[in-house]
């Protein structure tokens, strides 16, 4: 059971995956070209959205970083997010036997085995040209998400929130995929003429790639399915291309059974969230990202102009009423606040039947806080043990699992509590 740091055995690896989140990770590329003559077969952090990694956005090093890892330790299974930068002392190469993670300080080398994630079917099938991993992709082993179009206009506004990647100025946008950008460039804000246009190919995409995926071995133990939006100015408007999304996937499919989940903006109309559970989403989350309102309107004033500190709060209560207490969630982004506030935020959301996850994190070029200092250790074991009571203690459990969830402790450590009692 993980308290503090002094109780953390640093040779397991839940302390390595503690230490890729907070400390990033440098690439030995040209042992990953020798060893990985397949590597465009394997997870592999080129996107074009939601950069993570300080290196050129052209350059070569880039092939050759992962998207994740796997860690392997007594026969379980942990997943990571990967942050490059040449600052980390932890490098990643392989001995031509291993994959292996040394301290470039003085050379030691971690005792976990670390293994590379292949890519799905999706990246393989193709539909009007555009491969079916643009509409529909996989986040660790089993967490499914449809992103129906790429970009959020709270960037477009200049009021996004301070700690995300997502920069469109920076990579552009995916081949195939709908973006923001296009609703002011190319349909004179029409959002409904925008999604109109792309409907028959967005549609199509996000079915075939959710059949191919349930047709798939290599998604496995579960099937998280995960629909998500970034914000549009008409929050109404991203709601029915989300329910228009989930309508299509529910005709095919009983998407109740796959823990099935909604992350958006609370709409205006709110028989909108309703009407999702209807069609089956057992799940639904509108994220804080931080609690202390004064922190929530400098960190995401997007958020906060577009609905407001308060009525989120309101809302995530209202969902309570239709998804039932532990069924709604919001997540907040560990470092961006106190500890004490933060915690004092999750019981009190406890309280009221809402699940607190979170991310860690770790700055990303393309945002505000790009100069900023990932989240620190003490901080992510502290708050994980923290909200780890909470759920046991309210009959709540962390979102996913711990071959998806990469870039938080939730689930290790629940795991490893839960089984301690």
């Amino acid at each position: 059971m993980v308290e503090t740091i002094e109780q953390l055995d640093e040779s397991t690896s839940l302390d390595l995956k503690i230490r890729l989140l907070t400390e990033g990770l440098d690439v030995d590329a040209e042992s990953i070209r020798q060893n990985f003559p397949d590597i465009q077969d394997y997870k592999v952090n080129n996107l074009k959205v939601s950069d993570r990694h300080f290196a050129k956005p052209g350059s070569k090093i880039r092939y050759y970083i992962p998207d994740e890892l796997m860690l392997h330790e007594d026969g379980k299974r942990s997943v990571v997010k990967v942050y490059y930068t040449q600052n980390s002392r932890l490098m990643l190469s392989h001995d031509g036997e291993d994959l292996i993670i040394s301290d470039k300080n003085n050379g030691d080398k971690t005792h976990q085995a670390i293994s590379l994630l292949k890519k799905s079917v999706v990246h393989q099938k193709e539909i009007e040209g555009s491969r079916l991993s643009e509409y529909v992709s996989v986040v660790g082993l089993d967490k499914v998400s449809v992103i129906p179009y790429d970009g959020c206009s709270n960037w477009v506004l200049g009021n996004q929130c301070k700690f995300c990647g997502a920069n469109p100025k920076r990579l552009g946008f995916t081949k195939g995929k709908p973006n923001v950008i296009e609703i002011g460039s190319d349909y004179g804000n029409n959002i409904s003429g925008w999604w109109n246009h792309n409907r028959e190919n967005s549609l199509a995409g996000i079915r075939e790639g959710i059949a191919a995926l349930l047709s798939d071995p290599s998604v496995e133990p579960h099937f998280h399915l995960m629909f998500m939006a970034g914000n549009l100015i008409d929050v109404n408007a991203e709601w029915d291309i989300l329910l228009d999304i989930i309508g299509s996937v529910a005709a095919d499919h009983d998407i109740y059974r796959m823990d099935s989940s909604v992350i958006a903006m609370p709409p205006a109309d709110f028989s909108k969230v309703s009407r999702a559970h209807d069609l089956g989403i057992s799940n639904i989350a509108f994220n804080m990202e931080c609690y202390d309102h004064e922190t929530f309107k400098e960190v995401c004033p997007g958020k906060e102009e577009m609905h407001g500190y308060h009525n989120m709060i309101r809302d995530l209560e209202r969902c309570v009423d239709i998804y039932g207490a532990g069924n709604v969630r919001t997540n907040f982004v560990l470092g961006s606040e106190r500890i004490e506030t933060l915690k004092q935020g999750v019981m009190n959301l406890a309280s009221k039947g809402i699940v607190s996850d979170y991310s860690t994190f770790f700055p990303r070029p393309a945002s505000g806080w790009a100069n900023r200092s990932p989240t620190e250790k003490g901080y992510l074991i502290e708050f994980s043990d923290f909200v780890t009571e909470v759920y046991l203690e309210n009959g709540f459990k962390p979102y996913a699992c711990e071959v998806s969830s990469r870039s938080s402790i939730a689930n290790e450590v629940y795991n490893q509590k839960n089984g301690d009692r």
